[in-house]
């Protein structure tokens, strides 16, 4: 019983500091995000700049895909425990 009731705590913890860099990788896709709205709309922004806030938007929007994965399976992981 110990052993579950650490693991689940293990898991919620985890599942907290995912939640946490989730909302960290959110911001950082809005801000890329931002980035490329103002280059879109005719900004003295040069292609180069362009290409590379675009490339930013690309792993965020990965590591976001990831974390809720994981978030899902720590979840499901906590599911299984509390059986």
């Amino acid at each position: 019983m110990a052993n579950s009731e650490r693991r689940v705590s293990d898991l919620k913890r985890r599942s907290d500091d995912l939640r946490s860099e989730l909302e960290t990788a959110n911001a950082e896709l809005e801000s890329a995000e931002a980035s490329k709205k103002a280059s879109d709309q005719g900004l003295k922004v040069s292609q180069t700049e362009r290409d590379l806030v675009l490339a930013s938007i690309q792993p965020q929007e990965a590591r976001i895909a990831l974390l809720q994965n994981e978030i899902s399976a720590v979840q499901s992981a906590v599911a299984k425990i509390k059986r």
